[in-house]
Parts: C-alpha cells; structure tokens; sequence
C-alpha cells in the first residue's frame, strides 16, 4: 500500500506541535506509573487463588508493561501479571489502556491451566455475572467489538457452555477513559470476582 507522504495543514499542524507531542510523553509515563500500581494488590489477589494455579502463579513473579503505537491505528499501554505464557499453559490478567478508546481487564486461560481451571468456571460462570466473553479466535485480540467478546447477559447457558468446550477462555471488562483514576479500583475488584469463579 502506498501513502501520499504530503502532509495535510492539520497532519502539518501535529508534527510542529512541540506541547502535544510533549504532553502525550507525559501521559505514556504516567499511564505506565499507573499501571505498576496494580503489581502489589494483584499479587495479593494472586495468592489467594485456589491452590492449583499457585504452581502457574510461581512462574510469573512480576508484572510488565508493554506499549505500542499501532493497535488499530491507536497507542496503547498493557500491564500483565500474571503473565504466564507458554506452550502448554496460559495464565495472564491483561490491564489495557487504550488510546481514544477505553480501558479494560481480561483474564485468559488457556491449555492446562484452563483444563485445570474449567469445571471451576463451567459450574459457577453465568449469564447473570458481569463483564463480557471473549468469543473470538484470536486469544491476543484486545477490543470488545461484537465479533471478539459478548456481554454475559446476553448468552444462554448453551451458548456458554459451547464457549467454555474451546481451548481457551477470556473473560473481560472495560470502562471509559474519562474514568481512568479508578483504574486500580477497579481492576482489582473485577480480578477479585473472577478469582471466586475459579475455586
């Protein structure tokens, strides 16, 4: 694909504005700050789960941001712990900060952790908990758009079960950026609600 490398006056107008592009600097930084906070009551959280995910929780320790400029042509800020990713095994809370868009909370399961994991989650999971499942095949697909995640209240117990039969599951929330100070809050009060579905 080519790209006409002519600016317009308003592409112009950003690439000389030395304050926007000084502040969003500033807004990287204080989105990782914010985002490392979540390291101390999420380890908290994780050592409360039941005890046969501990052995997956001692794999991953500490968490880590990761940021990019290009999620769907927008920036974003991740922090992940736990962030156990393996071949066999996938055990990882997402926190996601999503540029012009929202941020969110995922908790995906995958291989022996979610075998582990399942009857847990197939007994207690249901149309009536909050937040959304991931109905997508791509398990790295971050957005809530209707052909990646489906709010629970509106599956049917077959469909659920259908969901939890795939090789991996996602769980997920998201809230509007203009709501980014309760992040911390919360992100440990969604991750606390999933912890009781899992034992």
């Amino acid at each position: 694909m080519s790209i006409n490398p002519s600016l317009s006056p308003e592409e112009a107008a950003c690439l000389q504005n030395a304050d926007f592009l000084r502040t969003k600097r500033l807004v990287v930084e204080k989105n990782i700050a914010l985002l490392y906070t979540l390291q101390e009551p999420l380890h908290t959280w994780a050592s409360q789960l039941p005890s046969y995910l501990q052995p997956y929780l001692s794999q991953s320790l500490t968490g880590k941001v990761s940021q990019g400029e290009n999620y769907q042509e927008l920036p974003y800020q991740i922090f992940d712990y736990p962030r156990l990713f393996t071949s066999d095994a996938t055990l990882a809370l997402r926190t996601m900060i999503w540029w012009g868009q929202y941020y969110s909370v995922t908790l995906h399961l995958g291989g022996a952790v979610w075998e582990a994991a399942r009857p847990s989650l197939a007994q207690k999971l249901e149309p009536t908990t909050p937040g959304y499942v991931g109905i997508g095949d791509d398990p790295f697909a971050h957005h809530f758009g209707p052909e990646n995640y489906l709010a629970l209240a509106d599956t049917h117990p077959q469909q659920l079960e259908s969901l939890l039969e795939r090789d991996f599951v996602k769980l997920g929330m998201y809230w509007p950026l203009e709501e980014r100070e309760l992040l911390v809050e919360r992100v440990r009060e969604t991750a606390q609600a999933w912890g009781t579905l899992l034992g």
